[in-house]
């Protein structure tokens, strides 16, 4: 008896959406209600947008995280590494790259002391050759010029008196 209730009420509330799926122009079959487990076409589309909804701010989240990359130089390396993404023109795989390279240069530059210029020099010898091997053909004939621009920077600096590792 409380069965055949529950049936009735089931079947109620198929005619109840059936007449108001009728309306709207759906077509509902007993077989499509029971596949969409009793959900109406209304609240299927509210649940579909609600989902698509959310998929979107997922995606986004996700690949905002994937695609900007992590700052871990402070302002004077992110000073060359933007200067070599725009004169070299790094893409955002070889920036990261780049980052992490000077990270480790500086860290093993701070461990180091005393500072001797020929240590000095093979650092910056050692971390160009790494940033190079990163490098595109075309990239790499950019580099080059670039390393010799701040070479030049460095010799007159170091003239003139004012460069780093001149100062006390």
């Amino acid at each position: 008896m409380f069965s055949t209730a529950i049936e009735e009420t089931e079947e109620y509330e198929f005619q109840r959406g059936h007449a108001h799926d009728q309306q709207k122009g759906y077509v509902r079959s007993p077989s499509q209600n029971a596949a969409g487990l009793g959900i109406s076409p209304s609240r299927r589309e509210t649940l579909f947008s609600t989902t698509h909804f959310m998929l979107g701010v997922f995606t986004h989240l996700v690949a905002t995280r994937l695609l900007t990359t992590k700052r871990t130089c402070n302002n004077s390396c992110l000073r060359v590494v933007d200067d070599l993404e725009k004169e070299v023109q790094l893409d955002r795989s070889q920036r990261a790259q780049v980052d992490q390279i000077l990270l480790e240069a500086r860290q093993q530059y701070r461990e180091t002391q005393p500072h001797v210029p020929a240590q000095l020099a093979e650092f910056r010898r050692a971390t160009r050759t790494r940033v190079g091997a990163l490098l595109r053909p075309e990239q790499r004939l950019l580099y080059d010029e670039w390393v010799r621009k701040r070479d030049l920077q460095r010799e007159q600096r170091l003239k003139a008196g004012t460069h780093p590792a001149e100062r006390s």
